[in-house]
């Protein structure tokens, strides 16, 4: 798990209401700040009680509402008893509800994740199968919560379809490069040029997508290696439900395989054929998968160039390397195959 930083604890970051909300919470009560790993807005602290060690996550304004976040929570613990202990439930509160509304914000309380998000310091064939197997569990239980299953065109393939056409219309004019960080520049227009000619073969392909209907279902779709905790080949844990919703399954398979290897590594096709020992695709879905897998890889450039160059977010310089990087792998590799 991510270690906190060294802080104090200023007694308007985390005031003594809210944390009396949480049962586990009562007593003397210790925090610290949490790095977080991703970009979406949320703030996390450590935090710790005679109870033991839990992660307090303050959700963005983008993030869920308080219905949605509801949904999202019954869905969780529907698929916990299904059996699926991986995903583990944030904590209750004194109402009996598992988040907190307080000054216009949501807060969630959830048990601190055993194991490490450390797929890329330690990748191994087990591990890849291991994570699909998992994602394969989730799926199996998530397709009961409702029933009969609703049907109807896919979300993820509408989102990816818009942001093939932003980056499209993006490239028509001319981008403000001296707006990305110096240290970022150099790599994000090679990867700009990388991804360009990949966008229109993708979006002639796109209406072929958006004509497909499929069983909807909650899915993660925002599942990729870094909210997969492992110790050893085994999966321990997934992290971070807040983008849950209805939608296609084969979106979480292209987004977690997609971030773990590559379609022509042998890792690949192991991993594949984890999920769908549980879960077997549809014969649509195959071509819909190697789609989504691509055009996530594409779209997210457009995505950084977007943020960086256009609405010249401060992000932190490290962690856009990391994610730079593993695109920059990727597109070399896709523009090396036949589309």
């Amino acid at each position: 798990m991510l270690e906190p930083q060294q802080a104090s604890n200023p007694p308007d970051l985390l005031p003594e209401q809210l944390l009396q909300r949480f049962p586990v919470l009562q007593g003397a009560v210790h925090w610290e700040p949490l790095p977080g790993l991703g970009f979406s807005g949320a703030v996390l602290w450590q935090v710790r009680s005679a109870a033991g060690k839990f992660c307090l996550k303050r959700l963005p304004p983008s993030g869920p509402q308080a219905a949605h976040l509801a949904w999202i929570h019954a869905v969780l613990e529907h698929i916990q008893a299904q059996g699926v202990q991986e995903v583990v439930l944030p904590l209750p509160t004194q109402e009996g509800l598992r988040f907190v509304a307080y000054q216009g914000q949501l807060w969630e309380l959830w048990p601190w994740a055993e194991g490490e998000a450390d797929f890329h310091q330690r990748p191994s064939l087990a591990r890849v199968q291991a994570a699909l197997h998992t994602l394969a569990r989730f799926h199996t239980a998530s397709r009961t919560f409702q029933q009969p299953p609703v049907h109807g065109y896919p979300p993820v393939i509408r989102r990816r379809w818009e942001a093939l056409q932003r980056m499209n219309h993006l490239a028509q004019g001319p981008l403000n490069w001296s707006a990305c960080p110096a240290q970022l520049r150099q790599m994000l227009q090679r990867l700009w040029h990388l991804a360009l000619p990949q966008v229109r073969p993708l979006l002639g392909q796109g209406p072929k997508m958006l004509a497909l209907t499929t069983p909807l279902v909650p899915c993660l779709r925002d599942v990729w290696w870094a909210h997969v905790f492992f110790q050893g080949d085994r999966v321990r844990a997934l992290i971070d439900f807040s983008a849950m919703g209805l939608d296609c399954p084969v979106g979480d398979v292209a987004r977690l395989l997609g971030s773990l290897t590559w379609p022509t590594h042998p890792w690949w096709q192991a991993g594949l054929e984890a999920y769908t020992s549980l879960c077997p695709l549809a014969d649509n879905h195959w071509q819909l998968l190697h789609w989504l897998d691509r055009s996530l890889i594409v779209a997210a450039v457009g995505t950084w160039v977007r943020r960086l160059c256009v609405l010249g977010e401060p992000l932190p310089t490290e962690k856009v390397l990391v994610r730079l990087s593993w695109l920059a792998k990727r597109l070399e590799l896709m523009s090396a195959e036949d589309f």
